[in-house]
């Protein structure tokens, strides 16, 4: 999913207002956890990031141990952003996998390279993240026992410091379907 260059530009400032906004609202407090979610944060460039990254500083107290988190989808990162995400101070990595087997992928429209998610994780680690995070989703259409046992296997492998695990919510109304999906 690619945004426009003006709805990321609009989603930036509308954060940034929402930062400045409700700032008041915690004078005196400290922040021990920041989690930056939802799977699309990264669709802000880096600059975008680190314009908010500087609002949250200027506006709230961070502990100096915080845990500075953010979701990513492995189909939308480069290393190189995982880089300037380090350096805004992010040190937990939280990745939306959701499943390994291609024909799953393929029908929820998530297909994505397994050996770049493998090194995009290796890199996480690297560069000093201190925790990482994979998500992954039950079932999907053309799930089986068999095929999610895969991906529970590859996980193992990829060896992450969490796992979170969520059942499947069909929701038509809301995601379109591919039109390979049965259950649309």
């Amino acid at each position: 999913m690619l945004l426009a260059s003006s709805t990321r530009r609009s989603v930036s400032g509308r954060a940034g207002a929402e930062i400045v906004h409700r700032a008041p609202l915690f004078a005196g407090r400290h922040v021990s956890q920041l989690h930056w979610g939802g799977g699309t944060p990264t669709y802000l460039n880096k600059a975008q990031i680190s314009r908010l990254m500087k609002l949250l500083r200027e506006n709230f107290q961070f502990n100096a141990d915080a845990e500075i988190s953010i979701e990513v989808d492995p189909r939308e990162i480069e290393l190189d952003v995982l880089d300037h995400l380090r350096a805004e101070g992010f040190n937990r990595l939280s990745m939306g996998v959701q499943d390994f087997n291609k024909e799953v992928q393929r029908l929820v429209n998530r297909e994505q390279d397994e050996e770049f998610i493998f090194a995009l994780l290796n890199h996480a680690r690297e560069i000093g993240f201190t925790s990482t995070n994979i998500d992954l989703i039950y079932g999907l259409p053309k799930q089986t026992p068999e095929s999610f046992a895969f991906t529970l296997k590859r996980v193992a492998e990829l060896n992450p410091d969490r796992l979170s695990v969520f059942n499947y919510a069909h929701l038509p109304t809301i995601f379109c379907c591919s039109a390979q999906n049965q259950r649309c």
